[in-house]
């Protein structure tokens, strides 16, 4: 216990993880790279049905779910999850190149809590997740 006066060191947090499911290979790498960099346990699956296991295997804390992904869409992965009472709970963004309002709908409508069409900023992109699960646990410490 700390004496009078003493400051005690805070509580460590866990790391947030965040579920990527993305097929294209270089934006795959881009993300994941600049999410760990940012503080994020990352976990990474190349199609939909690798990214459903994971998200039911990892519970991850956030999941960014590509539309366009072989084995199972995006849109049937995030419905399978989001009307499941055990997984409704994980914040899905949703990014495609379907821009246009009716995948917008399609994509809200399955479940995802934000869609981003492609290409898209990474600091928008780093702001919906901050929005929705906070910033990393060791976000505003000073790394190297």
């Amino acid at each position: 216990m700390a004496e009078a006066g003493e400051k005690s060191a805070p509580a460590a947090r866990k790391p947030l993880r965040v579920l990527v499911v993305e097929d294209e290979a270089e934006l795959m790498e881009f993300v994941v790279r600049y999410l760990e960099d940012a503080g994020y346990d990352v976990l990474q699956a190349t199609d939909g049905m690798t990214g459903l296991q994971l998200a039911r295997e990892r519970d991850p804390d956030l999941i960014l779910l590509d539309v366009m992904l072989p084995k199972l869409n995006g849109f049937t992965v995030s419905r399978l999850l989001k009307f499941d009472d055990q997984y409704k709970h994980i914040p899905i963004v949703m990014w495609t190149w379907k821009e246009e309002d009716a995948d917008r709908q399609m994509g809200l409508y399955a479940g995802a809590d934000v869609y981003i069409p492609k290409p898209f900023s990474v600091g928008r992109l780093l702001e919906s997740i901050t929005a929705l699960i906070g910033p990393p646990p060791n976000a505003g410490d000073n790394h190297e």
